[in-house]
């Protein structure tokens, strides 16, 4: 049985910039390869991700992400967590569970910024 990508997806295909993905919420499970992720192909800036909860949980291969595949800058990751923020686990299509910013090609990467007064990665 194949398995497809869920989740929440913005990405710049052109010399646009992508939208921004803002996300405000008491609890944030993220599970099971679930992904929220900001992206660029081409000379666009790729868009934002903001997350602002009590309480983050990524885990079982679930990931946060901004790239780019193009000249375009990744978008920025800003994470807002008034309790915790807990990484863990692996799941089916992904070998761990990530937040992260990536460049995979000429454009910069975005910057990680993660505020919460207790945080756990196993």
């Amino acid at each position: 049985m194949s398995r497809g990508f869920y989740g929440i997806y913005s990405q710049a295909q052109g010399n646009g910039d992508g939208g921004d993905i803002i996300i405000k919420t008491d609890e944030l499970n993220l599970s099971e390869d679930a992904m929220i992720n900001g992206q660029t192909y081409a000379s666009g800036r790729g868009g934002n991700v903001s997350l602002e909860t009590n309480r983050l949980e990524v885990r079982e291969g679930g990931i946060v992400t901004t790239s780019t595949r193009g000249t375009g800058r990744a978008g920025d990751i800003s994470i807002t967590a008034k309790d915790s923020v807990n990484i863990s686990g692996t799941g089916v299509a992904f070998d761990k569970s990530y937040i992260y910013t990536a460049t995979h090609s000429g454009g910069n990467g975005g910057d990680v910024s993660i505020s919460s007064p207790e945080s756990h990665h196993w």
